[in-house]
């Protein structure tokens, strides 16, 4: 029996995420996000082989409004969604083929001085909790700023002093072991729920991870005066004063 080809954007999607991302992309949840949040909402219920690049300009022009670097993350996501479908013969054409980022994105390449990341350090004091937790964390270990987001208490070791990032979600794809300095061991000695199998970093008693990260980074630019930066500029920053 003849296999149907998907006739909107969002039967295309679900071939795209079931038979490529979960089987070859290890982060394919973030990939999957940005298909829900950005490309279904816009195209999902057009019938594939209608979608032409006035469809794609639209969708992006959208998104670029709040959002600049999303829209070209979708553009990406999107072309490469139609590519894999020409590759298995369920679609005959592209329609983000010859299409440019909407927005231009600058490099990154800040590494913070001493004095900033002091600066850093005074500030949180005005943060509040998990705020103020997180971002000690963030500047104490270095790490990913979504590794330490989705830190998990069945992760963590107190007594051994260590931290286990599974593999599933570590960039390296090999499970990541993280010693545990005293400072960083007390910090998480003073967090709650603790005894919950939940996340470390949460508004929700655990249930969910922490993810207001917009607000708290606003108020450090403004307390502490160290502009131009970004949260993964603190792990760029930690690594290189390490090595």
């Amino acid at each position: 029996r003849a296999l149907a080809l998907p006739r909107t954007m969002d039967e295309l999607c679900d071939r795209y995420i079931e038979r490529h991302l979960k089987r070859n992309v290890r982060r394919w949840r973030a990939a999957r996000g940005e298909i829900d949040n950005h490309i279904r909402p816009h195209l999902g219920l057009l019938e594939v082989s209608q979608i032409g690049k006035a469809h794609v300009r639209d969708l992006l022009e959208q998104i670029a409004e709040k959002h600049p670097i999303a829209a070209n993350r979708t553009l990406q996501r999107l072309r490469a969604v139609f590519n894999w479908g020409i590759e298995q013969d369920l679609v005959s054409a592209n329609p983000t083929a010859g299409l440019k980022k909407p927005s231009r994105e600058k490099p990154a390449s800040r590494i913070l001085d001493p004095d900033e990341m002091i600066r850093l350090w005074h500030a949180l004091a005005a943060l509040s909790y998990p705020a103020q937790q997180y971002m000690k964390m963030l500047l104490l270990t270095g790490q990913r700023r979504d590794d330490i987001r989705l830190m998990h208490w069945s992760e963590i070791n107190l007594k051994l002093g260590n931290w286990l990032i599974p593999r599933d979600r570590y960039k390296g794809g090999k499970d990541h072991l993280i010693p545990l300095t005293g400072r960083m061991l007390a910090l998480l000695a003073d967090m709650p729920f603790r005894d919950r199998e939940g996340y470390v970093f949460s508004a929700s008693s655990g249930e969910n991870p922490y993810a207001n990260l917009t607000k708290p980074k606003n108020k450090l630019d403004h307390l502490s005066a160290v502009t131009n930066w970004t949260l993964h500029d603190i792990r760029r920053t930690v690594r290189t004063g390490l090595s």
